[in-house]
């Protein structure tokens, strides 16, 4: 446990997401910032606005996962990351989007459904909208 009191916890987790949302050129850091962060998730509430527009996939991928997580998920933040370039962060989000029924939900699931009608029309990649249909 890194603390105990309220106060400390609190301070602990400022640091703590400070660093997570430095940008960082380490591959091998990535995968260490995603697996932190989904540790966090239930716990903690975190800046998903700021993890969903980070560098990083691996930390975008993590920002899908504590999205499905928190009790009142914000459409827009899914809408973002439904719209992620990485075909991984896509594939999070759709997974976190069947769970969830509530109106951020609908609307990334809307929001996907334009994404892949739109890769049907412009004949874009097979497997980008495979992953939005599964």
């Amino acid at each position: 446990m890194l603390a105990s009191r309220d106060d400390k916890v609190q301070q602990v987790t400022r640091r703590l997401t400070a660093t997570l949302l430095r940008p960082t050129d380490n591959r091998h850091a990535a995968p260490l910032l995603e697996r932190a962060l989904v540790d966090l998730a239930p716990v903690t509430p975190l800046p998903l606005e700021q993890l969903a527009t980070h560098p990083a996939v691996a930390v975008r991928r993590a920002a899908a996962y504590s999205w499905g997580r928190q009790s009142t998920p914000d459409p827009v933040v899914a809408e973002q990351l439904v719209r992620d370039p990485h075909a991984t962060v896509r594939l999070q989000i759709a997974r976190a989007l069947r769970y969830v029924d509530n109106d951020a939900a609908r609307a990334g699931r809307r929001a996907a459904e334009f994404r892949r009608r739109r890769l049907q029309a412009t004949g874009g990649p097979r497997s980008s909208a495979k992953f939005l249909r599964e």
